[in-house]
């Protein structure tokens, strides 16, 4: 959990944080290869069908929040990271996925879009 809050999170608020909150138009490439990095990180440690082992535990539960915020602004791409799309795909299924992840990751991606329009038309 503690990857979570201070990989999987902090670079997803660091990502949003200045186009929700401060106006910003533009992320800087450096915050993007950050989240992919992390993407990259969780696929590496992942060894088996979820993040310590064999059955689901909290660390699964903590991080999929976030991931799933991630995928929904950055798509996971299954051919670069394999083990982590399976990962995504085999906690979406549980079922109550949909309603405690899903659609608020949804909801936070038509939000970070709305304000990033917003923020882009306030600069012209």
């Amino acid at each position: 959990m503690h990857f979570d809050s201070g990989v999987l999170f902090a670079r997803l608020r660091f990502y949003l944080e200045p186009i929700l909150y401060f106006g910003s138009t533009e992320t800087p490439q450096e915050k993007i290869d950050n989240l992919y990095r992390a993407y990259q990180l969780l696929n590496d440690t992942l060894v088996d069908d979820y993040l310590v082992g064999s059955q689901m535990t909290l660390a699964d539960l903590s991080c999929v929040a976030s991931v799933a915020s991630m995928h929904a602004i950055f798509p996971i791409d299954a051919t670069k990271y394999p083990k982590l799309a399976a990962w995504l795909e085999r906690l979406a299924k549980l079922p109550y996925y949909k309603a405690t992840n899903q659609e608020g990751a949804e909801e936070l991606a038509k939000l970070y879009l709305a304000k990033l329009e917003e923020n882009r038309a306030k600069a012209k």
